[in-house]
Parts: structure tokens; sequence; C-alpha cells
């Protein structure tokens, strides 16, 4: 969701995720920060809450470089912590929201997953 309206992206922007692990499911306010077709987009998310994102707090950022190489783009997914918790609350806060892992273990995952189904859609769009 948009919260300017239709068509791509721009600085500025905002934007609501919808995120899923198992049966929770909650959202996510994304504000756009780099907008540049074909090279490079990233946002951050600034909020966060199970029925819509109130609760305004610096949560991470998230970025995509794409780069031309011989037989199509390298795309590369960059998370950024951006919460700002001494390591030993962010520790144990991260061990009981991931099943003993840390946000950046548990990211890796994700992202690998993130790579995979855009790579998978863009192979069925052409």
């Amino acid at each position: 969701v948009v919260e300017r309206g239709e068509g791509s992206l721009v600085v500025g922007d905002v934007f609501v995720g919808t995120n899923a692990r198992g049966g929770r499911r909650w959202h996510t306010r994304c504000e756009v920060t780099v907008a540049e077709p074909g090279a490079r987009f990233a946002f951050d998310v600034v909020a966060w809450g199970l029925g819509s994102p109130r609760l305004r707090l610096p949560v991470a950022g998230w970025e995509y470089a794409m780069e031309a190489v011989d037989g199509g783009t390298r795309v590369t997914e960059t998370w950024t912590d951006h919460r700002g918790w001494p390591d030993a609350v962010a520790g144990v806060f991260d061990r009981a929201a991931t099943g003993g892992r840390t946000f950046a273990q548990w990211q890796e995952g994700n992202i690998s997953r993130t790579l995979a189904r855009l790579r998978d859609d863009l192979a069925t769009a052409t």
C-alpha cells in the first residue's frame, strides 16, 4: 500500500508492508530512502504493529542494489539493524523472537528466500 497513490516509488514515499512468520502477522510502515530505477532501491522500517504500524520506532533498513552482469542482473539485498538497542538487550530479544539466533543470522535466511522468489518471479514473467 503506497500512501501517495499509484506508480513508481520515489524518495520520501511511505508504504505499508505485510509480514508473516508462522501464524503471526504484522505490518510495518516504510519510508523510501533511495529510488534509482534499475540501480538501487532502499527503505527504512520506521514503525510496526499487529493491525497497523502505529508504534513509531527505528527498526531496520533494507536495500536492493542491481548490477548488470552477463546474462542478467545481479541483485544484492542488504539488511541493516536500526534498533539501536544495547547488545545484551538485543541478544535476549533476538534469541526469543528467532528461536535462538541473532536477527542478523535470521535475516540471512529471509534474504535468501526473497532473492530466490524474485529470481523465480522474473523468470516466469519473461
